[in-house]
This record gives structure tokens, sequence and C-alpha cells, in this order.
């Protein structure tokens, strides 16, 4: 293991809207400053990049949900919560037309009328949840079902929010290696089903998807992971594009041991005292293991995806969208832009825009070093930047926004000393896999959450099989994929020529 020696930035779209606060600044001093825990229900509704009007009455109901636990204090707890989430369905029919869809340009008349479909019914499921609540406050006294409900009620508002992005936030890299990589520019829910085979051993299934896992085994129930384009738009772009191939569908569950090195023995950002190096060994189940990962048909390569990650400058808290720069880089493009906080205006007069910190390179291929290859990168030790040609940023001005110590979030595994050779294996940390977990953060790329089945995830073990592999149907209108192929031998044949747009 290895710390990673460099980044580059990409920035959100420019915008000429106004706002009074930069939220994500809040957010990010409040997670890391004060060393606060996120559940994955309040990360999928901060994390959401929602910059028109719309924002005052999406947060405004966040908030009042979010105040249920200081409520509930007092002997006139259960009333509070009552009478507060009876304002918050009042306010939200008051100001329902806020919440409605945000139709863009490009929407075509089908999806303009699909989305307003689904815009009524995702907001009247937040309705529904917010009566829920005020049942379980005021008739049934039940904490445990209150807050259960509290967390439906949060998914059901993050859904609605999904509505209300105008556009991506991210201008994400889209030419040399980057043209081939699909990209998720919004959520998509992936269905899982899992089976335990009669024998522990894995080898009962080839791990084609086509395989000899057949009807036996006895199947343990589904895992719903949520995609987040927001936060790695290429890394979660790539694991649902697979599982909607069905790339999944038959792999077996291993396991991998990793000996991760402190980052106080590296950068001196970690806790930990004394100057001595300190170690620690993970156990990773991991998903999605087949040979050297996924061969692209429109390249005939290796996929491989690139270390990417939401980091917060230390300074001032801007949440900015990075790449890492390889350790044994073969081939490069340069691809770096400004950035500017999530979720905030993007006015010149906002104080936290970074203007001077980087450079702006326009993107070029530049001449690989000495040994490299010319090809676009897909050999294991592909780079994305030349350091002769980019001026870099060290790791230690930002940190990773979000941390492995949260429960429940869906990384990318990657070869340890290669950030950039993942390809189609993920994980989520079980109980027990680590003791340290904050050691991963930076080295791996989350990508996603689990949303359902986090019981059963602990109970998973290696040779358990993908029997099934579903994307919701919203999730695929969001994943985009910048260069298709009719079939595979029209790019044997054709190379390069045979390659068409996909819009």
């Amino acid at each position: 293991w290895q710390q990673p020696s460099s980044l580059y930035v990409v920035s959100p779209r420019t915008r000429n809207t106004t706002s009074s606060s930069a939220v994500p600044l809040n957010f990010a001093n409040e997670y890391y400053n004060n060393n606060k825990q996120l559940s994955v229900e309040l990360c999928l509704l901060k994390l959401l990049p929602i910059r028109n009007d719309r924002k005052v009455v999406f947060r405004a109901l966040q908030s009042r949900m979010e105040g249920i636990a200081a409520a509930l204090s007092g002997i006139t707890g259960w009333d509070r919560v009552g009478d507060s989430m009876n304002e918050a369905v009042a306010y939200l029919d008051r100001q329902r037309s806020q919440l409605e869809p945000v139709f863009n340009a490009e929407d075509g008349t089908l999806l303009a009328i699909t989305k307003a479909e689904e815009g009524e019914v995702r907001i009247e499921t937040l309705r529904q949840a917010l009566l829920d609540i005020t049942t379980a406050s005021l008739v049934e006294y039940n904490t445990t079902l209150l807050l259960q409900r509290q967390r439906t009620a949060f998914l059901a508002l993050a859904r609605v929010g999904e509505l209300l992005v105008a556009n991506f936030p991210y201008d994400v890299p889209s030419q040399g290696q980057f043209s081939f990589l699909p990209r998720l520019l919004g959520r998509a829910r992936v269905t899982l089903g899992v089976k335990r085979m009669p024998s522990s051993s894995s080898s009962s299934s080839n791990g084609n998807g086509n395989g000899s896992t057949g009807s036996a085994g006895k199947l343990l129930g589904n895992i719903t992971i949520l995609a987040d384009g927001f936060i790695a738009p290429i890394t979660a772009g790539n694991f649902v594009d697979l599982a909607q191939r069905g790339f999944y569908t038959g792999l077996p569950l291993t396991s991998q041991k990793k000996r991760l090195q402190g980052p106080s023995a590296n950068n001196g950002n970690g806790g930990g005292g004394g100057g001595g190096e300190q170690f620690d060994v993970a156990n990773l189940l991991l998903w999605g293991s087949y040979r050297e990962g996924f061969y692209d048909p429109l390249t005939a390569k290796l996929r491989r995806i690139p270390l990417e990650m939401i980091r917060v400058e230390k300074s001032n808290g801007v949440a900015t969208l990075s790449y890492t720069q390889g350790l044994s880089p073969s081939s490069y493009f340069s691809s770096v832009f400004f950035s500017n906080p999530l979720d905030s205006s993007s006015s010149p007069n906002t104080a936290t825009t970074p203007t001077t910190k980087r450079r702006v390179l326009r993107q070029e291929r530049s001449t690989p070093v000495a040994g490299g290859s010319s090809s676009s990168g897909n050999n294991n030790n592909n780079g994305i930047l030349s350091p002769s040609t980019v001026a870099l940023e060290s790791p230690s001005f930002s940190k990773p926004l979000l941390s492995f110590a949260m429960p429940g979030l869906v990384a990318m595994n990657h070869p340890d000393k290669n950030p950039n050779g993942g390809s189609s294996e993920f994980f989520c940390l079980q109980s027990g896999s680590l003791t340290e977990r904050s050691w991963l953060d930076g080295e791996y790329a989350p990508f996603g959450y689990i949303l359902e089945g986090r019981e059963l995830m602990e109970q998973l073990k290696p040779g358990d099989v993908i029997d099934s592999t579903t994307v919701d149907e919203w999730g695929l209108l969001n994943l985009v994929k910048l260069r298709s192929a009719r079939t595979f031998s029209e790019v044997v044949q054709a190379g390069s020529e045979a390659v068409v747009d996909d819009s």
C-alpha cells in the first residue's frame, strides 16, 4: 500500500444564480471539525446539488425532519413531533409546485411527461411518509417505529430532490480514455439477489453469468445499492453499466486481505501518536470478481476506472470532484478545471470559490513516459495526467468527503499499487472487516450506499453467489454512454470508425 502522490480536480458547470449561504461549506466543516457521523439518508439529502429556487422548500422540509430527535426530548415531546409534522404536511401542500420536477431544454416530450408523472408519485409518497410520522407520534407512541418512519421520509425526500437538480454539477472529462467510460449523471438503484450454494467453495460457479449456479442453492434475499453519480459519476456509471449488462449475475463473492498503512505514517493527517509506522489488515468481501475484470466490447480492452472521489479543501470546506495521478502511469490525458462548492452559488462574489490554486488546461494528449504505451491507457498501470505538463495538487490540501467509518458505504476495489486499476470489483465493509476504517479514506472510491439489506450484507461470506441483478428504470435514464457500437464485429472490423454517437 502506498499513499497516492497527487490529484487533479474537475469543476462544476458555471452558474449565475445567487444564494445567501453555501450549504456544502457548512456541511463539510460540521462533518470534519466536529467528527460528526452521517447516516446514508443524510448523505443522500446533503449531497444533492439543488441550486435553483426549489432549494428553499426542499431544505426547509429536510430541516423539520432532522429536528425530530430534538423535539422528542421532554414531557411534551410526542406532541411537538406530531405538531411539527402536521405543519410540514401543510407547508408541503402550500409549496407543492416548488417540489415539482425541473425540466431541461433537452428533455424530449415523452421524457418530460414521464418525469412529471414520476414527480407526482414521489411527492405523494413523501406526503404519506410525513403523515405516518405523525401517526407514530400522536397515536402509537412508538419510538422505534417513529425512527423507522423518519428514515423512510428521508429517503422519500431524497427521491423528490433527485428531480429538482437542473443540471449535473460537474463537467466530467469526456475526451481521451474518458470517452469510452460510461457515467451516471444522477442516481440509480441496483438490486442484487444473493443465494448460498450447497458447497461453501466458490468454484461451484463458473462466474460468467451463464454458468453452473442453476436452480441450486438457497436464496438469501436481496441487497439494494444506490449508485450515486453525484459523488463519483464515472465509478458509479461503470457499476450501473455492468449491472444492466448482467455482468455480475452468476459471480461468486470472494475474499481478499489488504495490508494498510496508517495515514499518520505518510502525511500526518491521521490520528495516532508517536513516530512509528502503523499497520492494519483489512478483510474485504469482494463482489464482481472475474479474472482481470470487464473487457469492454467497444474497445476490446480491459476497462480501467480512475480513482475518483469528492474531496473537501481543508482551508475552506470547498468540495471538488478529484482524480488521482497514477503511481506508475504509461499514458496520459490532461483535463483540469476549476471547482466550486457543492449545492451553492458560483457567483463571482462567493468568497469560497477558488480562483488561483489550480491551473486550467485544455484537454490534450501528452507524451507518455519512457517505457509507456501510447494507447488510451487500458493496461494495468494506466494513468491520467502527465507530471511534465500538469501542476498537480497534493492530497494534504484536501480530504475525502465521505469516510468509510459510515456504515453501508459501497466502494470500488483496485489493485494495491494501482489506484487507477479498478474494473469490476466492489465492496462494502462488514463489521470486523477493519479496525481503523478511516484508513481506507482517500485510497478507495465510494460510489454508493446500501439502501436495503444491510443485515443480510453482514451475514454474507465467500462463495455466496449473485443470483440476479436489476437496475431501476430511472437509474438507466441517468446512465450516459458517450460512445457505442452496434456490434462487437463493427469495432473489430472498422476500429474507431465504427464508433457512433449514443444520443
